[in-house]
């Protein structure tokens, strides 16, 4: 999955992620209270097309984040991406929470239109380092 997006990995990662680092994120997610890493599979075959994480609640501002959406590189332009966005906003909408937020790097042209075609709107920029090379964020948020 994370292999077949080069680009991302370089933006975020650096070009060391691997097997072990996805575990450790993976285990990591798995142990903080309210911090969900999920699988996206095929309807019908049950393949792994994808990956979601979430917040449901930030610490930082009190609102619910989308910090990670991926599609296996061959799955891109199927709407899988925007289907899991929408169902997590769905979800945490529905225990309180409004607006939904998410940071898409600068020059993630394609993750900026995703964005955008749901309904999030811009409110701020940041800067991140993930490990990789230091990126610019554009923060968005969607409210119901």
């Amino acid at each position: 999955m994370f292999e077949s997006n080069p680009t991302y990995l370089e933006w975020t990662e650096g070009a060391d992620y691997g097997i072990e680092l996805l575990r450790q994120d993976w285990q990591n997610a798995s142990q903080a209270t309210g911090r969900h890493m999920l699988a996206i599979r095929d309807r019908e075959t049950g393949e792994l097309a994808g990956v979601i994480e979430y917040l449901e609640n930030n610490d930082r501002d009190g609102h619910p984040w989308i910090g990670l959406i991926m599609v296996h590189a061959d799955r891109k332009r199927e709407g899988i991406a925007g289907e899991a966005m929408l169902a997590v906003c769905s979800h945490v909408n529905l225990n309180w929470a409004s607006p939904v937020r998410i940071g898409v790097i600068e020059h993630n042209r394609a993750g900026l239109a995703l964005a955008v075609s749901l309904g999030f709107q811009p409110y701020g920029e940041a800067d991140e380092d993930f490990g990789g090379e230091p990126a610019r964020l554009i923060l968005m948020e969607r409210r119901t």
